[in-house]
């Protein structure tokens, strides 16, 4: 992946003011006259880049004869990502500095918008909708087929991806930020192990992705691909994999919004701040618990009001946070093959239980800021909501 120095970009950014501004001001009239809009989608971040492109290619498609244009940020967290949506919206590098100039100089939206009306959630449905996927083309399938093939993978066999997270890509390439804030957010993926192999005694691939992590895992079986610690991984791969795949286990970061616009179920595991949970998808959510400082489990309002951002904020409210067990995940991989992957039905204590949560969710979002629509498959664990309801 290719990233250029933070002082490069600044110096870049410099020097662009003195073609940027008259083409700037040339922009302005004709938004004034023709009403031509700019809209930079976020691009650094590939949790934003995903839905936000998503986004805007179901709001080009709705909005008849459409005037908006678009770029990207300087850095790009996923080159496929950002050469498939130039196939669907008109696109234009150099914009970007128009966009920042005009952001800079009248610190105004009038006719620069922002990627994402909902902060890159879909709690209007909208993927589930509108048709947002983007094809491959013959080429890139046949690239990432032959990258699986090169492990065993034979055509038609299922796979999954399995997504844990871990702060090692963020400290790589985000280094001027301190990512230990939310590192309550993480995982140790050795506690995955036994789920890991169940799951491949069901006959799926199991394909544990991720840029960079900070821990390899070995697993006893030809069905097991570790991505991150891959020597020939790339952009297409990565995106592929999330695209196709027929199922999704995450533990709630980026990447995992690509199997969310290609309708593929997905398992959220280890997932907080619980507030922050996807409603707008087909997804089971098993939450980590959250104790109080006499070791009592939190019920379920004090845990939706616990929407906390910083690992200090829950240690300053005495509230310590207890990851899932290895058999707790493992139990949440079998309620994923269950309810997803062989889509049995849920039994009607369940759909009780599902149904007050989410209404729970709603007394406490009362502005919709996370939660509008519930998706009709989206869950809370059945494990994880018998304890709390």
């Amino acid at each position: 992946m290719r990233f250029i120095s933070f002082n490069k970009l600044k110096i870049k950014t410099a020097i662009s003011f003195f073609w940027a501004l008259p083409l700037m001001l040339i922009w302005r009239y004709t938004f004034f006259i023709h009403g031509y809009k700019l809209i930079k989608i976020r691009s650094d971040r590939i949790g934003h880049f995903v839905p936000d492109g998503a986004e805007q290619i179901i709001r080009h498609k709705l909005e008849k004869n459409s005037k908006n244009f678009y770029c990207f940020d300087q850095i790009i967290s996923n080159f496929q990502w950002a050469k498939m949506l130039s196939r669907k919206l008109p696109i234009y590098k150099f914009l970007y500095y128009v966009h920042f100039w005009s952001c800079k100089i009248f610190n105004d939206q009038l006719f620069v918008l922002s990627s994402s009306q909902t902060d890159s959630r879909d709690i209007h449905l909208l993927f589930d909708k509108f048709d947002a996927k983007i094809n491959f083309t013959d080429e890139e399938n046949e690239l990432a087929l032959s990258w699986l093939k090169k492990f065993g993978f034979k055509s038609g066999e299922k796979f999954i991806c399995l997504l844990v997270r871990d702060d090692e890509y963020l400290k790589k390439h985000l280094s001027s930020n301190d990512w230990e804030y939310h590192s309550y957010r993480n995982s140790d993926i050795e506690s995955y192990r036994e789920a890991i192999k169940w799951l491949i005694s069901k006959d799926y691939w199991i394909i544990r992705m991720g840029k960079l992590a900070s821990k390899e895992i070995k697993i006893d079986s030809d069905k097991f691909i570790d991505f991150s610690f891959s020597n020939n991984k790339t952009d297409l791969i990565d995106i592929w994999l999330f695209a196709n795949c027929n199922g999704c286990i995450s533990t709630g970061t980026g990447p995992d919004s690509i199997p969310h616009i290609y309708g593929i179920p997905c398992l959220g595991i280890n997932w907080l701040p619980v507030m922050n949970i996807h409603s707008f998808q087909d997804i089971i959510t098993y939450p980590k618990y959250l104790y109080d400082s006499n070791n009592n489990l939190l019920d379920l309002s004090e845990i939706l009001k616990s929407n906390y951002y910083k690992s200090e904020d829950f240690i300053r409210n005495k509230i310590r946070i207890e990851p899932l067990s290895s058999s707790q995940i493992l139990n949440s991989f079998k309620e994923f093959y269950t309810y997803k992957l062989e889509n049995n039905k849920i039994d009607e204590d369940y759909q009780i239980k599902n149904s007050k949560f989410w209404i729970e969710v709603l007394k406490i979002d009362k502005n919709n800021k996370f939660h509008k629509e519930i998706h009709k498959k989206s869950l809370i664990s059945k494990e994880w909501i018998d304890a709390h309801l």
